[in-house]
């Protein structure tokens, strides 16, 4: 039991851990509750989460507030942005159910196309404002680029985006969840996600990287495997061993053979000659 409860131990680690992400969870439902600032909280909780996940985490307080501050107008302008189509994508579509307006089959695939667009690049967007610098529009841009292109990704992005709100809509007892982890755990998850593809872009392979990749059984006479312990031969291996040798020694016994009696017929043409 004194292993557990170390502080070392993976246990211990594990509830610091889950510890940090109920912090960053209840600073984040905090500083979203003016709701124009939800873009920035969202941005410094995936910044703090994030190195949570690479074990770089410092000051838990101090570095959300650093972020929080760092990308408030930034943060706060794409969200309000995000927030006006999001309105009015959901009201086009309370329109149409309630059956006020008459649309067209086209307006409606419109429709669809727009709302998938905009689901994928608002999972992606507060992630990017919280890991690289630009432009709005650049930013934006690039939330839809890596979204479309990694389909599966922003699926489960996605699922986990919206999961606290679903389960708030669905269960009363999600709501002290939600309020402690209920935003930064599928942060932290999706930081999981995420950080294959950032690896990807900020640490990208060379041809030879990707050539030992596509053929990682070529290989010379020169490379060596370290630290590799020799096998031991089992007593199988030995009766192998001992036949292989055996037949090497008839082999070289009949070519000893061979040598004397092709030495005696040279000796003997010598001799008659």
């Amino acid at each position: 039991m004194g292993g557990i409860f170390n502080l070392d131990s993976k246990f211990m680690r594990a509830l610091s851990k889950l510890a940090d992400l109920m912090w960053v969870n209840i600073l984040t439902m905090v500083c979203s509750i003016p709701i124009f600032t939800l873009g920035a909280s969202f941005t410094a909780m995936h910044t703090v989460v994030y190195k949570l996940y690479k074990n770089e985490e410092g000051y838990i307080t101090r570095e959300f507030f650093k972020a929080f501050k760092s990308n408030f107008k930034q943060s706060t302008l794409m969200w309000l942005i995000y927030l006006v189509i999001g309105l009015v994508l959901c009201g086009d579509i309370w329109l149409f159910y309630q059956g006020l307006v008459d649309m067209g089959t086209v307006i409606k695939v419109i429709i669809g196309i727009a709302l998938v667009v905009y689901l994928f690049s608002l999972a992606w967007v507060f992630v990017l404002q919280s890991r690289y610098e630009n432009p709005i529009k650049y930013t934006m841009k690039n939330t839809i680029i890596v979204s479309l292109t990694h389909v599966l990704y922003s699926l489960m992005m996605i699922i986990l985006f919206i999961s606290p709100v679903v389960l708030l809509l669905l269960f009363s007892w999600a709501v002290p969840v939600c309020f402690l982890l209920g935003f930064s755990v599928p942060a932290f998850v999706q930081s999981i996600l995420y950080s294959r593809i950032f690896d990807k872009i900020e640490h990208p392979q060379t041809d030879e990287e990707k050539k030992d990749e596509e053929n990682p059984d070529d290989w010379s006479a020169e490379e060596t495997l370290e630290g590799e312990e020799p096998k031991e031969l089992t007593a199988g291996d030995d009766a192998i061993a001992m036949k292989a040798g055996e037949a090497l020694k008839e082999e070289q016994n009949t070519a000893d053979e061979a040598d004397a009696e092709a030495v005696g017929s040279v000796e003997k043409t010598k001799t008659e000659g």
